[in-house]
C-alpha cells in the first residue's frame, strides 16, 4: 500500500471540474491501516486504479460520472455533475 504522502499526492491529482477532493476525509489518509479502495474499485473510466501495489490517478480519463463520490464512505470525493439540485429534480 502506498504511503500517506503518496496517497495525498495522488488523491489531490483527482481534483478536477468534475470532482472536489476533501483529502482530510479520506479513510486511507485518516487511518494508515484502512484498506478502503472503493473509489478505485468502482471507477468506470479507470481514472482511479489500484493494481495491488500502486494507486494510480489519471484525471484526464475522468468522465465526471460521480460514481467514486457515491461509493466513498467518508464523502472525501464530491461530484459536481450532476448537481444535488439536478438529482433532487
Amino acid at each position: 500500500m502506498a504511503s500517506i504522502d503518496t496517497m495525498l499526492g495522488l488523491i489531490g491529482k483527482l481534483e478536477s471540474p468534475y470532482i472536489t477532493v476533501h483529502q482530510e476525509r479520506c479513510a486511507l489518509v485518516r487511518n494508515r491501516h484502512a484498506d478502503c479502495l472503493r473509489c478505485a474499485e468502482s471507477c468506470a473510466s479507470g481514472c482511479i486504479s489500484y493494481d495491488g501495489e500502486v494507486l494510480t490517478v489519471s484525471p484526464e480519463k475522468c468522465i465526471g460520472c460521480g460514481t467514486c463520490a457515491t461509493v466513498c464512505p467518508t464523502c472525501a470525493l464530491e461530484a459536481h455533475h450532476p448537481s444535488d439540485a439536478a438529482l433532487a429534480a
